[in-house]
């Protein structure tokens, strides 16, 4: 009672810092004795916060509370400092959002804490030792076991109280076991002869404390309680003790927390400060440091979750791998022997069968066969990129003894990839809007790398991710030198940067041949350009070898490539893939087509109050046939535009079409918006109709739609003088943000960390995140 009573006046006393704190800010009050009172205050909230951290005093169910509310007095009086030496107007708003945001962590979003309170309860440890085991077994201390999956079924009989909540100390006997169903039957005075059955129900989750706790609405005194636990996995379970009517504990959402603080002052600095309403041009060393905490931001949330998902095993660890798969094995083994084809041989029966390009015939006659390995005149091969093997694996592979992890390969092409965006983002905006207000330019680079696609690589690290990571990495630096060349526009042309945009966007092919697209239309960009390129033929000539060499040379290397495997130097042999479908026989139908574009761009996201809150359902549209859907080992997600809401912009693209000055004009948005930005992502989606949906796909189409949208929206917005419309695009911007990071961020984290149909694997992060949105739980 007296930890509770304290914890009331330590709050009490928080929140009166904070708003004192804040109206001094405003310059409301501001005397000395308040000034000392505030010192005093925060050093004391500060210290108390210290005791909590390091387990000084343990405050029970309020651990973490207390330093909560010291971090936010320590924030107000950074804050307070700052704006004395900066009156800027974010500070001031700061400090009032930190407020709100702490009065709403602290009581709001922690409301089951305060469930107890006030309601007569009486905290008991009930008598397990007297306790009807009716499944489980009793150790010699006491406690119970139950193991192979089976459920604990023990009752309490006698109890005879109201009970609010139930508490069940437990210990999971295995490595692999995270979880536990945590099922209560009940008697009260409504029903006091049957038991209600499963009339609450949770989880408890390892390492999260308060799911050990069932929050309880029962009516009047319970008599009997039967508590049942099921260890997941098939694993062991260790029930040792049972409580009724503990308080539950505080949990503090610092990932709640700093996003409504942080978003919230992004979203009023982008509104209301000058220095976020000066131009990209103008503003050019801030925007610079923006680019670059974004990036970093998002670099860092890439290795975390990698780092995460390694678990108990550590990166030097990871790096030291003595196999591997197709990519980042097996074709470094047949490289180094000199060879185009696997060292694998096919067995004799596959060899021997009719067609064995056929699942079910394969299958049936039982011949071995390696999966998803590309078959062609008795030899295995793969249809994966070259370039992340030579770049990349061979070397790490002659360097260290061991084979590249895919962990590392997908980090490392990610981070490269995720520059890559900024930068050619950064040189987009420089380029042809470099009037558009800083503000906004931040909030479409944060939009833009949230829904880029490349975090549905990072959420699975298979060498299918690896190809698709390494694409992104080589093409995005690619366009970024496109767009720093001046082959677009009519400034002269830079050299060096055409070759590096040409060497990039090649090596990109080498990765993914799907971006062979893109190149062929950086070709043509570039073919434009050839009048410009200098005055006479020898300046002409130069330009051509600079911009075309590094293409044709890896171009040439890729069909030679393709004619050592397969006879022909077009042929990059996905057709005679062993995998889900007979690549040599399926068919075209238009109707594959329509799922794929309905599914990648128009798809809608449902929402929901329990986990995960966010999904969208993958719609067939009634197709009679068969469409492959690699929903269940990577998810999917919602149509690109319902995640990038400025997609809507190109519903007015005809509006800004006519608001082009001239002929040349209209041919130039055609070929550097229309073709790369809408036809085509369009015609890489249509391709999917063969090998079927892949959320990884994102990442072929997604980044360039939403710049083209951008662009559209950057160019009307230059077009109007109404001062209303303007902000209104610049606050529709901002909630496109916000609905990005909310809508695309929750699928993408339910895709990195699986807690669906046969991938259970992360109840840790699925339970932090049900706590983040269902708090009331």
């Amino acid at each position: 009672m007296l930890l509770k009573v304290f914890f009331v006046l330590a709050m009490l006393l928080s929140f009166a810092v904070s708003v004192l704190f804040f109206f001094n800010i405003k310059g409301k009050f501001n005397s000395k004795v308040q000034r000392k009172f505030l010192w005093f205050a925060t050093v004391f909230m500060s210290v108390i916060a210290v005791t909590d951290i390091s387990g000084l005093i343990d405050f029970g169910t309020y651990h973490s509370a207390f330093a909560f509310m010291g971090f936010v007095n320590l924030c107000e009086l950074i804050l307070y400092a700052l704006y004395d030496r900066h009156k800027f107007k974010f500070i001031e708003f700061s400090s009032k959002i930190l407020v709100i945001a702490s009065v709403l962590e602290l009581t709001v979003f922690n409301f089951p804490a305060y469930h107890l309170w006030g309601g007569g309860y009486t905290e008991k440890e009930l008598d397990i030792d007297n306790a009807v085991i009716e499944c489980g077994i009793r150790n010699d201390d006491g406690s119970i076991i139950v193991g192979d999956g089976a459920e604990m079924v023990v009752t309490f009989e006698g109890i005879n109280t109201q009970v609010g909540t139930v508490k069940a100390d437990v210990l999971f006997r295995k490595e692999d076991t995270k979880e536990a169903k945590f099922i209560l039957d009940i008697k009260d005075t409504t029903q006091t002869e049957n038991y209600r059955f499963n009339i609450a129900n949770s989880r408890i989750v390892e390492k999260r404390e308060k799911s050990n706790t069932i929050i309880c609405d029962f009516s009047g005194d319970v008599s009997d309680i039967r508590v049942k636990l099921t260890p997941a996995n098939n694993s062991e379970i260790i029930l040792k003790r049972v409580y009724i009517n503990t308080d539950v504990p505080f949990d503090i959402s610092l990932v709640r927390f700093f996003f409504i603080t942080l978003v919230s002052v992004f979203i009023y600095s982008v509104m209301h400060e000058s220095f976020m309403k000066k131009s990209f041009s103008d503003n050019r060393k801030f925007c610079r440091i923006a680019s670059a905490v974004v990036t970093i931001a998002c670099c860092i949330s890439a290795f975390s979750v990698l780092d995460y998902k390694l678990g108990d095993k550590s990166w030097s660890d990871e790096f030291k791998q003595k196999t591997g798969n197709q990519m980042t094995q097996e074709l470094v083994d047949a490289f180094e022997n000199g060879q185009v084809n696997l060292l694998a041989q096919p067995s004799e029966e596959l060899n021997a069968l009719e067609n064995p390009y056929d699942r079910n015939a394969r299958e049936s006659s039982g011949a071995y066969a390696l999966w998803d390995h590309v078959y062609y005149g008795n030899n295995y091969y793969s249809y994966y990129g070259i370039a992340p093997v030579v770049l990349f694996f061979l070397p790490y592979h002659k360097l260290t003894g061991y084979y590249c992890p895919d962990s590392l390969a997908v980090l490392v092409f990610a981070l490269i990839g995720i520059a890559g965006l900024t930068k050619l983002f950064s040189s987009f905006i420089k380029k042809w809007f470099p009037d558009t207000e800083t503000g906004i330019y931040i909030t479409c680079l944060i939009l833009i790398q949230t829904l880029s696609g490349v975090w549905f690589s990072i959420g699975r690290v298979w060498f299918y991710e690896t190809a698709m990571a390494a694409g992104f990495a080589f093409l995005s630096w690619g366009v970024h030198f496109l767009f720093e060349s001046n082959i677009m526009g009519k400034e002269k042309i830079i050299l060096s940067k055409a070759f590096l945009a040409s060497l990039f966007s090649a090596t990109a092919v080498l990765c993914r041949p799907t971006l062979a697209l893109y190149c062929v239309c950086i070709a043509v960009f570039m073919l434009m350009a050839f009048k410009k390129s200098g005055e006479n033929t020898k300046k002409r000539l130069i330009y051509l070898a600079y911009a075309f060499v590094p293409m044709v040379c890896l171009g040439i290397v890729q069909m030679i490539y393709n004619y050592a495997r397969f006879g022909s130097p077009l042929d990059f042999g996905i057709q005679y893939s062993l995998t889900i479908n007979d690549f040599t026989k399926s068919q075209y139908h238009t109707d594959f087509v329509l799922v794929a574009w309905f599914n990648y761009l128009f798809n809608i996201p449902s929402f929901s109050a329990s986990y995960p809150f966010i999904s969208t359902h993958f719609q067939t549209l009634d197709t009679n046939g068969f469409f492959y859907e690699d929903t269940l080992s990577t998810a999917n997600t919602s149509g690109l535009l319902f995640l990038a809401l400025p997609m809507f912009a190109y519903m007015l693209s005809g509006k800004a079409f006519k608001k082009l000055p001239d002929r040349q004009s209209k041919i130039n948005s055609l070929a550097y918006i229309a073709v790369p930005c809408v036809l085509i992502p369009v015609v890489i989606i249509a391709s999917v109709w063969e090998s079927g949906y892949a959320v990884r796909y994102m990442l072929d189409f997604s980044w360039e739609m939403i710049i083209g949208s951008l662009a559209i929206i950057f160019f009307l917005m230059r077009k109007t003088e109404n001062i209303t419309i303007k902000k209104l695009v610049k606050a529709f911007l901002c909630f496109s943000m916000v609905w990005a990071l909310i809508v695309g961020g929750v699928q993408s984290v339910n895709q990195m960390f699986r807690y669906a149909e046969y991938h259970y694997d992360y109840p840790e992060i699925a339970y932090s995140l049900e706590q983040i949105f269902a708090f009331w739980r």
